[in-house]
């Protein structure tokens, strides 16, 4: 069977942002609900998400990834979110947080 977490994601990504709402993420360890970035200018604003992916991008450079923009041979296997709410006994505030989907269970949107 395909792996349909990728698409789930966007999908729900597109209603979250619709909606103004947060997207709600459900991990082994905890229940993680944030704003998406997903327009260059999300990324462009925040500067430690764009250190971090100008960092990525030299690491790939120096090992001659190529292709790693192609969409068909790489689906969505990141979500980033910004003003990040961790939700376990004691909540924990983060400016933004890199999730990897193959630790996503389940998502959802709305407000926590």
């Amino acid at each position: 069977m395909r792996e349909v977490r990728p698409e789930m994601i966007d999908t729900m990504i597109i209603m979250a942002e619709a909606s103004n709402q947060k997207l709600i993420l459900q991990t082994g360890g905890a229940t993680i609900a944030g704003t998406p970035l997903s327009t260059p200018e999300d990324f462009e604003n925040m500067k430690m998400v764009k250190l971090t992916l100008d960092s990525y991008d030299k690491l790939l450079d120096s090992l001659e990834i190529e292709d790693r923009n192609d969409d068909k041979r790489y689906p969505r296997q990141l979500v980033w979110l910004k003003d990040v709410t961790i939700l376990n006994s004691t909540p924990v505030k983060m400016p933004f947080m890199c999730v990897f989907v193959s630790e996503i269970s389940s998502v959802s949107f709305g407000s926590i």
